[in-house]
């Protein structure tokens, strides 16, 4: 679009791009519905139990954090015993310099774990050195922590408008138009 477009010519290429992200979006729903991912990571019993709760795009990101650990190694733990957590100091292998620190609050129900890189604070998605610390203390089920409601398979559901309040996508494009 340049500086001389005209607003009947943005229109049409707006109303194209949306329902370009609404059928991606029908097309995302569908696979996760009616597909399973292929589980081929080293934590395979963590990457099964993600696999059930997140979306198929969301499964993908997190999948690519748990092939990233394998990168890091295990530099110090530092048992709190009057807080109950312990502070783990992940390095990158080879890369002695670059270290992450993780804090893992021992809770037997829910688990929390806070990473120094911040990931999981700004875009909800566990980063590989929480993974890290998770193959080392043998956490098997996904932390219901660590599950942002906002990614998951029952998010779609929560915002769908049910058909009997008269909500048909199609008559409000025609009527806007």
């Amino acid at each position: 679009m340049g500086r001389f477009t005209r607003l009947y010519e943005v229109v049409p290429r707006m109303d194209k791009t949306i329902s370009r992200m609404r059928n991606r979006l029908v097309e995302d729903n569908f696979r996760g519905i009616n597909s399973k991912p292929l589980l081929n990571s080293h934590m395979r019993v963590l990457e099964e139990n993600i696999s059930k709760v997140f979306t198929h795009d969301i499964f993908v990101i997190i999948r690519e954090q748990i092939e990233f650990e394998k990168q890091f190694v295990m530099a110090k733990r530092l048992p709190y015993a009057n807080v109950g957590s312990i502070v783990f100091y992940v390095t990158q292998y080879g890369r002695s310099k670059r270290q992450w620190c993780v804090d893992y609050h021992l809770d037997k129900i829910n688990p929390k774990f806070f990473c120094s890189c911040k990931l999981f604070e700004s875009d909800g998605i566990p980063c590989a050195h929480i993974f890290c610390v998770m193959k080392t203390e043998n956490v098997c089920k996904f932390p219901d922590f660590l599950i942002r409601s906002r990614w998951t398979r029952d998010a779609a559901k929560q915002f769908e408008l049910p058909k009997s309040l008269g909500y048909y996508p199609d008559k409000t494009i025609q009527i806007a138009r």
